[in-house]
Protein backbone atom coordinates (compact mmCIF):
# COMPACT_ATOMS: atom_id res chain seq x y z
CA UNK A 1 0.00 0.00 0.00
CA UNK A 2 1.33 3.56 -1.12
CA UNK A 3 1.60 5.97 1.67
CA UNK A 4 -1.30 8.16 -0.42
CA UNK A 5 -3.39 4.80 -0.06
CA UNK A 6 -2.37 4.95 4.04
CA UNK A 7 -3.40 8.35 4.32
CA UNK A 8 -6.57 8.09 2.36
CA UNK A 9 -7.65 5.26 3.85
CA UNK A 10 -7.52 6.91 7.24
CA UNK A 11 -8.95 9.95 6.29
CA UNK A 12 -11.84 8.31 4.35
CA UNK A 13 -12.46 6.54 7.83
CA UNK A 14 -12.09 9.12 10.08
CA UNK A 15 -15.11 10.49 7.99
CA UNK A 16 -16.46 14.07 6.82
CA UNK A 17 -16.01 16.44 9.21
CA UNK A 18 -12.56 15.17 10.31
CA UNK A 19 -11.01 15.41 6.69
CA UNK A 20 -12.52 18.81 5.78
CA UNK A 21 -10.97 20.08 9.46
CA UNK A 22 -7.95 18.76 8.71
CA UNK A 23 -7.07 19.51 5.33
CA UNK A 24 -9.60 22.29 5.19
CA UNK A 25 -11.58 21.54 2.51
CA UNK A 26 -15.15 22.60 1.22
CA UNK A 27 -17.41 20.08 -0.25
CA UNK A 28 -20.66 18.12 0.67
CA UNK A 29 -19.83 14.46 0.51
CA UNK A 30 -17.49 12.68 1.65
CA UNK A 31 -16.64 11.20 -1.83
CA UNK A 32 -16.05 14.85 -3.24
CA UNK A 33 -13.25 16.03 0.08
CA UNK A 34 -11.80 12.86 -0.89
CA UNK A 35 -11.42 13.68 -4.43
CA UNK A 36 -9.87 17.06 -3.52
CA UNK A 37 -7.64 15.66 -1.29
CA UNK A 38 -6.39 12.35 -3.21
CA UNK A 39 -6.80 13.30 -6.59
CA UNK A 40 -5.11 9.80 -8.01
CA UNK A 41 -7.76 7.75 -5.64
CA UNK A 42 -10.92 6.25 -6.66
CA UNK A 43 -12.74 6.46 -3.53
CA UNK A 44 -15.77 3.94 -5.20
CA UNK A 45 -13.09 1.35 -5.50
CA UNK A 46 -12.39 1.42 -1.40
CA UNK A 47 -16.33 2.47 -0.44
CA UNK A 48 -16.96 -0.82 0.89
CA UNK A 49 -13.30 -1.23 3.05
CA UNK A 50 -13.86 2.18 4.05
CA UNK A 51 -17.29 0.88 5.55
CA UNK A 52 -15.72 -2.02 7.22
CA UNK A 53 -12.71 -0.05 8.81
CA UNK A 54 -15.33 2.62 9.92
CA UNK A 55 -17.78 -0.60 11.73
CA UNK A 56 -14.68 -1.92 13.12
CA UNK A 57 -13.09 1.87 14.59
CA UNK A 58 -16.73 1.96 16.05
CA UNK A 59 -16.49 -1.57 18.07
CA UNK A 60 -13.19 -0.98 19.15
CA UNK A 61 -12.36 2.64 19.72
CA UNK A 62 -12.31 2.09 23.34
CA UNK A 63 -10.04 -0.42 23.41
CA UNK A 64 -7.83 1.24 21.26
CA UNK A 65 -8.05 4.85 22.61
CA UNK A 66 -10.12 6.45 20.17
CA UNK A 67 -11.31 6.11 16.83
CA UNK A 68 -8.26 7.52 15.51
CA UNK A 69 -5.80 5.38 16.94
CA UNK A 70 -7.62 2.50 16.20
CA UNK A 71 -7.58 3.93 12.82
CA UNK A 72 -4.16 4.61 12.59
CA UNK A 73 -3.63 0.94 13.87
CA UNK A 74 -5.55 -0.50 11.49
CA UNK A 75 -4.04 1.15 8.24
CA UNK A 76 -0.16 0.20 9.30
CA UNK A 77 -1.38 -3.53 10.50
CA UNK A 78 -3.06 -3.55 7.33
CA UNK A 79 0.03 -2.34 5.30
CA UNK A 80 2.34 -4.40 7.90
CA UNK A 81 0.72 -7.91 6.81
CA UNK A 82 0.57 -6.84 3.09
CA UNK A 83 -3.55 -7.07 3.48
CA UNK A 84 -2.82 -10.93 4.22
CA UNK A 85 -4.59 -13.07 6.54
CA UNK A 86 -2.03 -13.04 9.80
CA UNK A 87 -3.04 -16.71 10.17
CA UNK A 88 -3.38 -18.92 6.83
CA UNK A 89 -2.04 -15.76 4.46
CA UNK A 90 -4.80 -15.10 2.45
CA UNK A 91 -5.07 -11.91 0.86
CA UNK A 92 -7.68 -9.83 1.21
CA UNK A 93 -8.50 -9.64 -2.65
CA UNK A 94 -8.99 -12.98 -2.64
CA UNK A 95 -11.43 -13.59 -0.31
CA UNK A 96 -13.08 -10.54 -1.55
CA UNK A 97 -13.23 -12.52 -4.88
CA UNK A 98 -14.32 -15.85 -3.09
CA UNK A 99 -17.30 -14.48 -1.23
CA UNK A 100 -18.50 -12.30 -4.22
CA UNK A 101 -18.96 -15.60 -6.23
CA UNK A 102 -20.77 -17.35 -3.32
CA UNK A 103 -22.73 -14.54 -1.97
CA UNK A 104 -23.41 -12.02 -5.13
CA UNK A 105 -26.22 -9.84 -3.54
CA UNK A 106 -24.47 -9.33 -0.40
CA UNK A 107 -23.00 -6.60 -1.32
CA UNK A 108 -26.57 -4.59 -2.27
CA UNK A 109 -28.21 -2.72 0.45
CA UNK A 110 -27.16 -2.10 3.94
CA UNK A 111 -27.00 -5.31 5.36
CA UNK A 112 -23.33 -6.12 6.85
CA UNK A 113 -22.28 -9.57 5.57
CA UNK A 114 -18.94 -10.65 7.05
CA UNK A 115 -16.39 -12.23 4.76
CA UNK A 116 -15.57 -9.64 2.09
CA UNK A 117 -12.72 -8.02 4.15
CA UNK A 118 -9.78 -8.93 7.01
CA UNK A 119 -11.46 -8.36 10.46
CA UNK A 120 -9.84 -7.91 13.63
CA UNK A 121 -8.90 -10.78 15.75
CA UNK A 122 -7.34 -11.46 19.70
CA UNK A 123 -4.51 -13.41 19.44
CA UNK A 124 -5.22 -14.19 23.26
CA UNK A 125 -8.80 -14.18 24.25
CA UNK A 126 -8.44 -12.68 27.56
CA UNK A 127 -6.24 -9.65 26.92
CA UNK A 128 -8.26 -6.86 25.04
CA UNK A 129 -6.98 -3.71 24.92
CA UNK A 130 -3.67 -4.10 23.64
CA UNK A 131 -3.10 -3.29 20.15
CA UNK A 132 0.00 -5.98 20.29
CA UNK A 133 -2.55 -8.86 21.02
CA UNK A 134 -4.05 -7.70 17.90
CA UNK A 135 -3.90 -8.62 14.38
CA UNK A 136 -6.16 -8.70 10.98
CA UNK A 137 -7.29 -12.43 10.16
CA UNK A 138 -9.86 -13.27 7.00
CA UNK A 139 -13.33 -14.66 7.67
CA UNK A 140 -12.45 -18.01 8.04
CA UNK A 141 -9.41 -17.83 10.54
CA UNK A 142 -11.26 -15.78 12.42
CA UNK A 143 -14.30 -17.89 12.85
CA UNK A 144 -12.28 -20.98 13.10
CA UNK A 145 -10.15 -19.47 15.92
CA UNK A 146 -12.35 -18.22 18.18
CA UNK A 147 -11.83 -17.41 21.63
CA UNK A 148 -10.49 -20.71 22.94
CA UNK A 149 -7.55 -21.37 20.47
CA UNK A 150 -4.22 -19.93 20.85
CA UNK A 151 -2.48 -18.46 18.46
CA UNK A 152 0.33 -21.53 19.04
CA UNK A 153 -2.40 -23.93 18.51
CA UNK A 154 -4.55 -22.48 15.95
CA UNK A 155 -0.91 -22.87 13.66
CA UNK A 156 -2.15 -26.67 12.30
CA UNK A 157 -5.82 -25.53 11.74
CA UNK A 158 -4.46 -22.28 9.51
CA UNK A 159 -2.48 -24.48 7.75
CA UNK A 160 -5.87 -26.55 7.04
CA UNK A 161 -7.06 -23.10 6.10
CA UNK A 162 -4.68 -22.02 3.87
CA UNK A 163 -4.76 -24.82 1.56
CA UNK A 164 -8.20 -24.23 1.45
CA UNK A 165 -7.81 -20.92 0.10
CA UNK A 166 -5.21 -22.42 -1.98
CA UNK A 167 -7.69 -24.88 -4.02
CA UNK A 168 -9.61 -21.57 -4.42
Amino acid sequence: MTSEEKEFLFYAVMGYDYLKRMKHLSGDTLASLCKKAFPTINYEIYRSKIKNIRSLANKYKQEFGGKEAFCKWYVEQYDKQHGRCAYCGVSEAKCRHFFEQQRPDALVGSKRVRGFHLELEHKKANLHGHKENCVLACYVCNNAKSDFLSEEDFKTIAAGISAFWEKK
